[in-house]
């Protein structure tokens, strides 16, 4: 099974390197998953403006749009890293979402959500997730990581007790329902 760790945000200094770290190494304790970091940043996506992806019988023609709608259609699961900007979803995630389509439907996905505030992105999460039931995926569950500039270290080492547990559940779904839709 292939499951792409999606980080997110694009910005300077962002904290989802670590959570990403973290995530990727929770994610590949599952037997015989194949996990692979998928870093928004690095596409370099232009604004979308583009016929809706449901409707597309074509390859994009931008080179970033077509590597990353091969990226992400080439992954079987994913596990969605996100921050919380402005009680939100960073617009540049939902930019490149904008561009998904077909390469998404009926697989399963896993929501990381974190913020330097108590509730761990838990706004841009519910967002985020509500976004992709509208895209036709799965579901496995939501994981917030509160103050993350102090509950992960650069290393992706998490420093507080709580979203390991919850992330291992999801995952332990994330599994099931990929079998389920393969």
């Amino acid at each position: 099974m292939k499951i792409a760790v999606v980080l997110g945000s694009v910005r300077t200094g962002r904290m989802g390197e670590r959570v990403a770290r973290w995530a990727m190494a929770e994610t590949s304790k599952i037997d015989g998953a194949e996990v692979s970091l998928v870093d928004v940043k690095e596409f370099g996506l232009p604004m979308f403006d583009d016929m809706s992806p449901g409707h597309r019988t074509e390859p994009y023609s931008d080179p970033a749009a077509r590597a990353w709608s091969e990226v992400m259609a080439a992954a079987d699961a994913y596990v969605v890293v996100t921050a919380e900007y402005d009680h939100g979803v960073p617009g540049a995630l939902a930019n490149a979402l904008d561009y998904l389509w077909n390469e998404l439907t009926d697989k399963p996905a896993a929501i990381v959500s974190y913020s330097t505030g108590p509730i761990g992105g838990a706004r841009s999460g519910y967002q985020l997730a509500g976004r992709l039931i509208y895209m036709q995926l799965l579901i496995a569950g939501t994981v917030e990581i509160p103050r993350v500039d102090t509950s992960v270290d650069e290393t992706g080492e998490l420093l507080i007790e709580g979203p390991d547990k919850a992330l291992a559940k999801v995952l332990t779904r994330l599994e099931k329902l990929a079998k389920l839709a393969d």
